[in-house]
């Protein structure tokens, strides 16, 4: 949902271990950010691309395959009917994640995007 690349560390302590490697090399770092289901970092490479570096401190986050399922069959349905309609599909795609955006921030989870505004990709 978000634009950017999130890798899978082992432990918090990893995650705490790249942070003070990367700060050490002059790379800027956002957190660590304990999400309750998830505890990361986020900076940006050399090309610009925002990654994040995160460990799973919830076991459930990871058991959500029918909604992984309804999100990219969402995703699909999305791009089809835009397609059919002559619309661009990546304006209906940006609506698509602005709404479900907008449903995560009803439940109380906070967007990568939202926790460092300086930094769009």
């Amino acid at each position: 949902m978000f634009n950017h690349v999130a890798l899978a560390a082992s432990s918090k302590a990893e995650v705490d271990e790249w942070a003070r490697r990367l700060r050490d090399n002059g790379v800027e770092v956002l957190g660590p950010v304990d999400h309750g289901i998830i505890y990361s970092i986020y900076f940006h490479d050399p090309n610009g691309i925002r990654l994040e570096l995160t460990t799973t401190v919830d076991d459930s986050w990871t058991k959500h395959g029918k909604q992984a399922l309804a999100d990219v069959a969402d995703w699909v349905a999305i791009k089809e009917r835009a397609a059919a309609q002559g619309r661009d599909p990546t304006v209906a795609l940006l609506e698509l994640i602005r709404a479900k955006k907008a449903e995560m921030k009803a439940r109380g989870i906070i967007g990568a995007d939202e926790l460092h505004g300086s930094h769009k990709n």
